[in-house]
Order: C-alpha cells, then structure tokens, then sequence
C-alpha cells in the first residue's frame, strides 16, 4: 500500500483475499480502510481451505472456479446505518398486513376511536392533574390484556396493591367481592405485572434493566411508565428529554410498545383541553413519541348541573346532566396521521370510561367457569 499507493488509486474496485481467520479478517478491513471501504471487496476461500495457496494446491478444479465459487459469496464492508430496500422485504410485509387488519378490525378500547397501540410505538398520555390520564390509561392497557397482550405496569404514583383494586374494578365493572376479586387475581395472572419502584435511588437505568428482563422473561409486550415527573424533576429538562427518548428507543429496539405518562400545564382556561404544546416541563418530551392522547375532565359540569336544577327547567336539568364527563383527544398519530375528539362519561362505580352517556351495563358476579357456549363468563 505504501509503495503502490497512486498506483492503486487508479481502481474503482479492489478485491482483498486474506486468510481464513480471524487474524486475516482483521487485516482485511484494516486495508479496505486504509483504501477505502466503499470500493473494498473481500473475497473468502472456499470451505475448507485457510487460505489461497491450499486452495490452489489441494482443491479440485471446479472449486477453483471464480466467479461461481469465489466472487459469488464476496462481501463488501457497508456500515451497518445504510441499508437497501432488498433486506427490508419481510418487514414491510408485516407493517402492511398489520395496516390492513387494523382497517378490516379496530381492536381499540373504543373501537370508534380510529386508534390503537402498536409494537414498536410510544404514546405519551397527558392531561391536567386528576383529568383522568392514569385511570385512561390504565383501561385501555385492561382492553390491551382483554386481546392477549401481556403488560407492566410502572407507577410512582400508585401501589401495586391499589392498582389492582382499580383495576378489578374496571374488570368487574363495581367493588368486587372477594370471591369476584380472586377471580380478578386468577384471569391477571400470567397477562399483568407490576414494576415496584425503590424508595430511594429510583433511576432510569434501573426501570429500563427491569422492562427489559419483564420482555424477555414474561413476554411482556405493553409498559405503562407513570409518571415521568418521577423520573426527571420539574425543571431537568434535559433529563425529560432523556427519559422520553430512551423509553421511545426501549419500544423500537424491543418491538414493544411503551406508555408514558405526563402532567399538563395548568391553563387559566379549565375548558381547554389540553394538547402537545402543553405538557409541563421539555418540549423535547413529544419529539419522539409516536402517538399523543390527552384526557381531559369536564370539571365544570356538576355546577352546570346545579345551577340547573336550581333554576328548575327541566330542559336545562337534562341538558347538562348530557354533558360529556370529559374529552380524550388523539393530537398525534405518526402511523396514519389520523387524529380524534371523543366525548367520554365515566362511571364512578365501574371507574370506567364510556363514549355515550347510557349507564355502565351490569356484570354477573365474576367466575372463571365456562358458560354453555366454551367462553369464560368473566
């Protein structure tokens, strides 16, 4: 090389044949550097041989052929950043079969709703405190383990214990019974954990390490992180941003789909609902999430009502007892770029939402037997 140096200048392609091992695969791409990768070849010796010379000496003729038995499995050194149409066939496919069973069946919570979770996404859930983001969520991943996906759950906030308590009770729609409650435990086991957070010393680090062993161990394949203000404090926003874009690389790496949850900035105006330029802290929080949806309370509905039935028209009575209990607004989509305003009233019993204002319907006293028709009763 140094004493051909202009010479070798003069090729727009160099083929490196080297020995069969590992010393003389580390040569090889020590030259192609100094040459330059993007017009290195490295040609291999056909099997069994270490290196050209056994080859030429031992092998038979037809194994010495070139083009079919050497230039034929060449390989050049591209960087593994670029990448070609050819090698992405399988995936495309997917994404496109994927496309189109969402188009033929919305397995959403609300199926209305031109939305839902995806692997390999990120949603930030957000909302003013006590909007209802925490509890919306935590339905819609109750929808997610309904259609078979398994989920961690990761709150700050929330004891396990209590989050179960919410959570059967959306699953049986009222206060279980205890024995409604074991049946509860009995169909969430094997489709929900729990990530409890250390008192001291929670970090980042440590909640990835055990998202990632919950993926591979359990099979986990939906995160609810909640909430992100425990992660990075109010004004690190550096650190939000941090948070935000390694639980977004955390979904795309694993193929999972990560939920994070964030506070809205308070508004003057409590009938606003909230969207992307609101959520307190960073503004680097939405760069990489895939999907935003904020859940909204109509907070001022209880006084409408009041004042209502103060009043004493009956016109007015029902007019506000319609009034939707709050709004989930989807203002981010990157997959279809569809976006949605849905009315919701919640059930205070149930602790569920619902798109039309009609009571939450009864549930029989939850059982794991089978009915007549092979399908579980609860």
């Amino acid at each position: 090389i140094e004493n051909d140096w202009e010479a070798l200048q003069r090729f727009e392609k160099i083929y490196i044949l080297t020995d069969m091992d590992e010393a003389g695969e580390r040569a090889s791409l020590a030259i192609a550097k100094r040459l330059g990768q993007a017009r290195c070849i490295r040609i291999p010796v056909p099997t069994p041989f270490k290196d050209a010379n056994e080859a030429l000496t031992n092998a038979e003729p037809e194994a010495l052929e070139w083009a079919s038995a050497w230039l034929a499995k060449s390989y050049s050194y591209d960087p593994k950043t670029l990448v070609g149409p050819a090698g992405m066939k399988d995936a495309v496919k997917a994404l496109l079969k994927r496309d189109r069973a969402e188009q033929e069946h919305n397995t959403f919570l609300f199926p209305s709703v031109p939305f839902r979770l995806r692997g390999g996404e990120m949603t930030l859930f957000t909302g003013y405190p006590h909007g209802g983001k925490s509890t919306g969520a935590y339905q819609i991943h109750l929808s997610e383990m309904e259609n078979g996906e398994r989920v961690l759950l990761a709150s700050y906030e929330i004891p396990p214990e209590k989050m179960l308590v919410e959570l059967a009770t959306m699953k049986a729609r009222h206060a279980p019974t205890d024995e409604e409650l074991d049946a509860c435990l009995d169909w969430f086991t094997g489709k929900l954990w729990f990530y409890r957070p250390p008192q001291e010393n929670a970090t980042l680090d440590a909640l990835l390490s055990d998202m990632r062993y919950a993926t591979e161990r359990f099979g986990v394949t939906r995160h609810v992180v909640d909430s992100l203000h425990f992660l990075a404090a109010k004004e690190d926003y550096e650190g939000q941003d941090k948070v935000s874009a390694s639980l977004y690389k955390f979904a795309v790496n694993t193929g999972t789909h990560v939920a994070l949850v964030a506070h809205s900035a308070k508004s003057k105006d409590a009938d606003r609902v909230p969207g992307m330029g609101d959520v307190e802290g960073s503004g680097g929080v939405c760069k990489p999430v895939d999907n935003g949806i904020t859940f909204w309370r109509n907070s001022n509905k209880d006084e409408k009502i009041e004042k209502a039935r103060e009043s004493g028209d009956a016109d007015a009575i029902k007019k506000a007892e319609q009034l939707p209990d709050g709004i989930m607004q989807v203002w981010k989509q990157r997959t279809n770029g569809k976006l949605s305003r849905t009315k919701l009233w919640f059930c205070t019993e149930a602790k569920r939402f619902r798109t039309t204002p009609e009571p939450e319907p009864k549930m029989e006293p939850a059982t794991t037997e089978k009915a007549e028709d092979g399908k579980e009763l609860f």
